[in-house]
């Protein structure tokens, strides 16, 4: 649990939702249908709770996306702001 003592000056929130993965990459999709959605949910929510938020599913939920953001996000946000960053991502069970 996360305890915030003082209201931040910007509230962001990053939000990934993967349904799949690179099956050249890593030799199976590992598809989950639900990914995406909990992503969404999660944008609503942060929205809803003045969260400037940054949404990638699954085509644009790339290395170059997220890796432009966090270091966007590093010259921006001061002391005392306020970053989530949520990932859901499919996973891979072999049986």
């Amino acid at each position: 649990m996360i305890i915030i003592t003082e209201k931040p000056t910007k509230k962001v929130a990053l939000c990934i939702g993967m349904n799949e993965i690179n099956k050249d990459i890593y030799g199976h999709n590992g598809f989950l249908a639900s990914c995406e959605n909990d992503a969404e949910i999660i944008e609503t929510i942060a929205k809803d709770n003045n969260f400037d938020v940054t949404l990638f599913l699954t085509k644009d939920a790339i290395v170059k996306n997220i890796t432009l953001f966090i270091r966007k996000m590093q010259s921006e946000l001061k002391e005392d702001d306020l970053l989530f960053i949520f990932f859901f991502w499919s996973r891979y069970e072999s049986s």
